[in-house]
């Protein structure tokens, strides 16, 4: 999967899994991408996975841009039902389930 949001330097984005879980990353503490003469490569960039700490079989299924804290997020099944994610985690990088 590839995917982007858009954030400020000193935000923050939301990592969604499989598990139901929001693991918040502080925009900061990611990799840049070296600027460029022409259009943004993501050529350079680098696997979500390095940067959060998933269980076994658990995998990225997307990105929320902003303080997810704030609004929290909602997602759809295969099958129709919403779920809501809640972002249960500490001030650190880390999230809990």
């Amino acid at each position: 999967m590839t995917a982007a949001v858009r954030a400020t330097v000193r935000g923050a984005i939301g990592v969604v899994t499989s598990a139901g879980r929001l693991v918040k990353l502080n925009v900061l503490e990611l990799p840049s991408l070296p600027p460029g003469a022409g259009a943004v490569s993501l050529a350079g960039g680098m696997a979500a996975t390095e940067f959060t700490e998933l269980t076994a079989g658990e995998t990225v299924v997307g990105l929320v841009r902003g303080r997810p804290e704030r609004r929290g997020v909602a997602l759809g099944t295969a099958d129709g039902v919403i779920k809501r994610v809640l972002p249960d985690y500490p001030q650190a990088r880390t999230s809990s389930s």
